[in-house]
């Protein structure tokens, strides 16, 4: 997972219907991010020289789509088609793939997941792969690696749950119909915009407001950064309250994750 603050990496082997950790690495991004990846991957217990990233940001894109009940090879052609419609790119700049995720027999509908990133950006991470020495395996989306993981967790596969991950410069927010991803949402608000006002109440740099955030701070500092904590509450009210409208179901549990959660 290539952030952009981090990379964080887990080595993991499949033991029947198990996963098993054989170890894990966080490490802050250096001025050069293949030497970062690349000293912590030595370390790291791997049986193969392949590895899986995932990617997000304002060129990767999400949408959910309602369609007529169709099998899959109708869904593809019909997406080749009607692409555009969906993403605010042109179909020649991304690569794309799609998920049906429900059927609905009683309206005849279906909620397909549609998953789309530039091409410079995935050729950004093939070239770093090549130049690392590792196969890619595949590429996913953050909050799709981030419900697939969730899915599998009690308490928070049953029931509707909010995912919310916190970054340095995305919040990104998934919510989980009993383990099934339905909603998910990216804010751009994060860590870095809350560094940005510690560092303007004290008149330190960038640096050093980092170093407050990451260590310890009073009541005084904290009430610095309240109108951002405000702003990333309202973006999630809103996206709570359409889907509550949308489903007349309501957000059971509320699991934060992400380097900023730990404020």
């Amino acid at each position: 997972d290539i952030g952009d603050a981090y990379v964080k990496a887990v080595s993991v082997k499949k033991d029947n219907r198990d996963f098993v950790v054989l170890g894990f690495a966080c490490e802050k991004i250096s001025s050069d991010v293949k030497t970062t990846i690349k000293s912590f991957l030595s370390s790291m217990p791997l049986n193969k020289r392949e590895i899986a990233l995932s990617i997000s940001g304002r060129g990767v894109v999400l949408r959910y789509v309602n369609l007529p009940i169709m099998n899959h090879a109708e869904t593809a052609s019909a997406m080749a088609f009607e692409l555009g419609k969906y993403i605010p790119f042109s179909q020649e700049e991304v690569n794309f793939d799609f998920s049906i995720l429900k059927k609905n027999k009683n309206t005849g509908k279906m909620l397909v997941l549609v998953a789309a990133a530039k091409k410079d950006i995935i050729n950004e991470k093939i070239k770093l792969c090549e130049e690392l020495g590792y196969r890619l395996r595949f590429i996913d989306v953050n909050p799709l690696a981030i419900a697939n993981y969730c899915s599998a967790i009690e308490g928070i596969k049953e029931g509707v749950c909010a995912v919310v991950d916190l970054g340095s410069a995305v919040a990104s927010l998934d919510i989980l119909e009993d383990g099934l991803l339905v909603l998910s949402r990216d804010i751009f608000i994060g860590g870095n915009d809350f560094t940005k006002k510690i560092s303007e109440y004290l008149n330190k740099d960038f640096q050093e407001a980092e170093q407050v955030k990451m260590t310890a701070f009073d009541s005084t500092v904290s009430s610095s950064f309240e109108s951002v904590m405000s702003n990333l509450i309202a973006e999630l009210k809103v996206s709570f309250d359409f889907y509550e409208t949308q489903t007349n179901r309501l957000i059971d549990k509320i699991f934060i994750t992400g380097g900023t959660a730990k404020l």
